[in-house]
C-alpha cells in the first residue's frame, strides 16, 4: 500500500508532538468525562441489542420446547448449563462468544429455562 506525502507528514508530526497531543487529549477527557461515559454507555447498549437481536435470529427467535415466540420472556439459554459462569467472567460481551459457538445454545422462554434448571438441578431449591 502506497502512503501518500499527505499520512507520511501526519505520522512525522504525531512522532514530534505525541507528548502536547496526549496532553491534549488528557485535559479534553478530564472536561468532558459525563459525556464521554454517556456515549459509552449508548454505544455499549447498541452493541449488546444489536448482538442479541443476532443471536435470536440465528437460533429461530422462538421456544425449542413450547414454541413460544413473545421476545420479551425469551432467554439465551446454554445446552448444557454454566452459562451463568461464562456470563459472569465476560459480561455483557459474552455475547460474542455466543455468536461464535451457537451450537452450546438455545432459545427457551422463561418458563421452559427455570423447568429446565430445575429438573436439572440447577436451582437452589429451599424448603419453607
Amino acid at each position: 500500500m502506497a502512503v501518500s506525502s499527505r499520512q507520511e507528514y501526519q505520522r512525522q508530526y504525531y512522532r514530534e508532538n505525541h507528548d502536547q497531543i496526549r496532553a491534549k487529549q488528557r485535559a479534553y477527557r478530564t472536561q468532558n468525562i459525563d459525556k464521554l461515559r454517556a456515549n459509552d454507555r449508548e454505544s455499549y447498549h447498541r452493541q449488546y441489542w444489536a448482538w442479541r437481536r443476532e443471536i435470536f435470529q440465528r437460533l429461530g427467535e422462538k421456544c425449542c420446547r413450547c414454541g413460544f415466540s413473545d421476545s420479551r420472556a425469551l432467554q439465551i439459554d446454554h445446552k448444557n448449563g454454566g452459562g451463568s459462569r461464562e456470563w459472569k467472567a465476560r459480561g455483557w460481551k459474552h455475547l460474542r462468544t455466543i455468536l461464535e459457538n451457537l451450537n452450546d445454545y438455545q432459545i427457551l422462554c422463561a418458563n421452559c429455562n427455570w423447568i429446565k434448571r430445575h429438573e436439572r438441578g440447577e436451582v437452589n431449591t429451599r424448603k419453607y
